[in-house]
């Protein structure tokens, strides 16, 4: 993931900006045919601009549901855990979704129900 981009501030400093600046962000769908990233609040130009050029890496922060876009980190912060050696996943958001309204299985429920239409298959 391409964590900075020439002329921009890196991926991480605009995850903090928007976090001091209370601004969370959702992918709709509902809206068009494309996913359209949508913010709770105006955003001023520097990070409209930034979050543009980082949608695709946003995107993929917000399907994996990195902390450092987590809606509620006050709240959600005990459902934290690590995916790898640096980051981090909040497994509330990832229940959530990326709309904030088609909630997500979690990963363990996905995988038994895989285990059952697999076993459906072979018999």
């Amino acid at each position: 993931m391409n964590e900075h981009k020439s002329g921009l501030m890196p991926l991480t400093e605009l995850t903090q900006r928007l976090r001091e600046h209370n601004i969370s962000l959702r992918w709709d769908i509902t809206l068009s045919s494309k996913l359209i990233l949508i913010a709770n609040k105006s955003l001023p130009p520097e990070l409209h601009r930034a979050i543009w050029r980082y949608s695709r890496e946003l995107l993929i922060c917000l399907i994996l549901a990195d902390v450092r876009l987590c809606r509620d980190p006050d709240r959600h912060r005990r459902t934290w855990y690590r995916l790898s050696k640096q980051f981090y996943c909040c497994e509330r958001c990832f229940e959530t979704g990326l709309d904030n309204r088609t909630p997500l299985h979690r990963a363990a429920d996905v995988l038994v129900v895989q285990t059952k239409q697999e076993e459906e298959v072979m018999a």
